[in-house]
């Protein structure tokens, strides 16, 4: 019991620290680690995406199932969520126990642009160019995959930030950023709310 509740606790101060964001580890799709093949966000059997809170990992599904109010909010749909990603593409799959997909949306920000995400349901967010800040944690498409090496691209929104709206910010003033959302299935898919946000002042 004391091992559970300092897992949570540990969870509870992630999520807190990110302002209701959350790194995710990446997840091998494939044998050879030299693939760019990855499961995202996913909650199936073996296909388990992690939580990673600096060295220690946790299944996302665990953590969803003990503190299902953190990361979806009350009264909110099961984050039924299979996504495959190879090769630049990006495949999402129905869970055997439900009848619909989850969903897709490709937001791409100019250099040094910024805008608010809101959304009624929690997210995942995953980088395929760029880099930047969403709420306080960065983001980043690494130039090359490596098996088991913590990947600095791979994010979840819970329900709660994601109602009140997480700032998403390119902190290149010459390339842009670039993220798929990934929606449970079950959800409200349609796009978020997108509102602009100032860039901060330039000294």
């Amino acid at each position: 019991m004391v091992v559970v509740m300092a897992k949570l606790t540990l969870l509870r101060g992630a999520v807190a620290a990110g302002e209701g964001v959350i790194r995710l580890a990446p997840c091998s799709a494939s044998q050879d680690p030299q693939a760019e093949e990855r499961w995202l966000a996913s909650v199936s059997e073996p296909h388990l995406s992690y939580i990673a809170v600096g060295a220690k990992r946790f299944a996302l599904r665990d953590a969803i199932d003990a503190l299902r109010d953190w990361f979806l909010g009350t009264g909110a749909p099961d984050w039924n969520v299979l996504a495959r990603y190879c090769r630049g593409q990006l495949t999402l799959q129905p869970l055997a126990d439900c009848e619909t997909l989850p969903a897709m949306e490709r937001l791409t920000l100019a250099a040094a642009g910024a805008v608010t995400l809101r959304h009624p349901q929690a997210f995942a967010l995953f980088c395929l160019h760029g880099q930047g800040l969403v709420n306080r944690v960065a983001v980043q498409h690494p130039a090359s995959l490596s098996d088991g090496r913590l990947m600095p691209d791979e994010l979840f929104v819970t329900g709660e930030a994601a109602r009140r709206g997480v700032q998403v910010r390119n902190s290149s003033d010459r390339e842009r950023l670039v993220l798929l959302q990934i929606f449970g299935a079950g959800t409200v898919v349609a796009p978020p709310t997108k509102s602009p946000s100032s860039a901060p002042p330039t000294s």
